[in-house]
């Protein structure tokens, strides 16, 4: 090779490896881009950029922490946690993941797991204000107020511009309803971090319960102004509004939102949900039909102009509807939903030959679909056929266990073979996923009174009127009992 032709070669061969980096520097710039994309609120590429992170390093414990941060920020409660455990898979002492999830358990008031992961944290940093006001906020929930109270004033003594220790302690304020002395607190924290949104957001809510909502409204305003990319912030402004009852306001925001996000469905579904119920069903409607116009290709929405027109009792409009969405995807999943809402369109029409007909065709090709496992079993509920029911109802269930209604559903089906053990356990699972589920409570009520315990039955049942005071069918099973 000539020598002049192998030193230009050599020169084009370091330049591209200086040009590319190694792996560390490649990951370094991947992590600076997802962070950059986080600040301006661009969660769609930060998550890109994260990925990148994770394909040269899968174990980067900043890269999954700050995964986990973008799930939560778009509110995908299930993936940030998940990824917050990840994070202390990786890294057992990460104070800020522990933080994160003692927070989802103090949301489910699983107090005992929010004490494992502070403590935890206190072991490494003992003067941590975060872990400690998590730890204040239990003793709350165990019914400590005073206690509390006294801690959380300490904690703020301590650490007089914190925004933990100053959220706690106004939050106390506010259950107590000393509200006036918790609006000083959280004012020095917000003058002390006016960048601090989370802050910010706490001191809006409190403002809004203390009546002073043109100081809510300037607080919601700032905290658009300093994320302006982070569409939540403007659709929890436009809430503040509609609950004014300033419609126009916050309609004017929700379309502002659709415009600075208009390939995404679920903005458009907001505005039309707040037009059906402060506008009337037309404008709603209205709304829909634009967004199949400008969303063409999405399924979302015409589905949801289906249960519109289903919902106004408009059968004819819902079937042409789902008529259209399944001969236009024809072979998708889309498809097989639009032919189990023709086959429920059927059904309440009278045409149950058809119904069944367009159910067996959706479970011909997808034997798990719980929707049409879900209308097949409430076809057999109504004709009375309790064993096919529950056979239809545990498929839905083995696949969705946290179905609340799916437990009252199963409990229905079981009260109709006489397996009453089996409807009391399922009707105690629907409860305990939603424990305002009326329904199920009276069919309790039921179970305690065929068996004799009326004192039970009756204390369940005023229970109900003590929360719905006006409801006929209450009082009447309350004189029955």
């Amino acid at each position: 090779m000539n020598q002049s032709v192998a030193l230009a070669l050599s020169l084009v061969l370091l330049a591209g490896s200086f040009g590319c980096g190694g792996p560390e520097e490649q990951k370094a710039k991947y992590r600076a881009r997802a962070q950059e994309y986080f600040q301006e609120g661009n969660f769609p590429k930060a998550r890109v950029a994260i990925r990148n992170v994770l394909k040269i390093d899968p174990k980067d414990v900043d890269a999954h922490f700050l995964h986990a941060q973008v799930e939560e920020k778009e509110r995908n409660w299930r993936n940030a946690f998940a990824g917050y455990q990840q994070v202390v898979e990786l890294s057992p002492d990460h104070d800020r993941a522990l933080v994160k999830l003692a927070k989802f358990y103090l949301e489910a008031r699983a107090v005992d797991k929010v004490l494992e992961k502070t403590d935890k944290v206190l072991e490494k940093i003992p003067g941590h204000v975060e872990a400690q006001a998590l730890k204040i906020a239990v003793q709350a929930m165990k019914g400590n107020l005073n206690e509390a109270t006294i801690a959380a004033e300490a904690l703020d003594a301590k650490h007089p511009t914190d925004p933990d220790a100053a959220t706690i302690l106004a939050t106390l304020y506010l259950a107590q309803g000393k509200g006036e002395l918790g609006e000083p607190v959280m004012q020095r924290a917000v003058d002390a971090n006016p960048g601090n949104l989370t802050l910010l957001d706490s001191f809006a809510s409190a403002l809004v319960k203390l009546d002073k909502t043109e100081q809510a409204e300037d607080v919601l305003k700032k905290i658009v102004a300093a994320e302006p990319k982070v569409l939540d912030h403007r659709i929890r402004l436009a809430s503040f509004y509609d609950m004014r009852r300033d419609f126009d306001k916050a309609e004017s925001i929700l379309r502002e939102v659709i415009k600075l996000d208009p390939d995404n469905e679920q903005q458009y579904l907001g505005l039309a949900k707040f037009l059906i119920s402060r506008r009337g069903i037309s404008q709603g409607e209205a709304a829909l039909v634009d967004a199949r116009r400008a969303l063409p290709r999405s399924t979302v929405v015409p589905f949801a102009l289906g249960e519109l027109y289903e919902v106004n009792r408009q059968p004819e409009k819902a079937r042409a509807v789902y008529e259209q969405v399944r001969d236009e995807h024809r072979a998708k999943p889309a498809a097989l939903e639009a032919t189990v809402k023709l086959a429920g369109l059927d059904w309440m029409a009278g045409k149950a030959e058809d119904a069944e007909r367009g159910l067996q065709e959706v479970l011909k090709e997808n034997s798990r679909s719980a929707e049409a496992l879900l209308l097949r079993g409430k076809i057999s509920l109504q004709r009375g056929n309790g064993k096919d029911a529950i056979q239809d109802f545990r498929s839905v269930l083995k696949d969705q266990p946290q179905f609340a209604d799916g437990y009252l559903l199963l409990a229905r089906s079981y009260l109709l073979t006489g397996d009453l053990t089996l409807a009391r356990e399922s009707l105690d699972k629907a409860l305990a996923l939603k424990p305002v589920l009326t329904e199920a409570q009276i069919l309790l009520a039921g179970l305690d009174a065929s068996s004799g315990r009326i004192k039970e039955a009756r204390e369940r049942v005023d229970s109900l009127i003590a929360r719905d005071p006006g409801n006929v069918r209450l009082l009447g099973l309350l004189f029955q009992l």
